[in-house]
């Protein structure tokens, strides 16, 4: 049986969580746009069910992170 997306994301969503706490904002922020995000963003063009839940990922990464944390993730070297 194959999982959906969603529920994939939604998995890797509490996880990163949970670890923010243990390993940090940047760290988090680190596994869910810099690898999860790229890897769900290339996978739209073939993928129709990652780009409907895109929004949803994104929004989970945001409900995660404050908006600080994420704007000092991409302006980090």
């Amino acid at each position: 049986m194959t999982r959906r997306f969603q529920d994939i994301w939604k998995d890797q969503g509490k996880a990163a969580e949970g670890n923010a706490a243990r390993f940090g904002a940047m760290q988090t922020l680190d596994y869910l746009i810099g690898e999860k995000l790229d890897e769900y963003a290339s996978s739209t063009t073939t993928r129709p069910e990652f780009a409907r839940e895109l929004p949803r990922f994104l929004a989970e990464v945001r409900g995660i992170s404050s908006r600080y944390d994420i704007a000092a993730y991409f302006e980090a070297p």
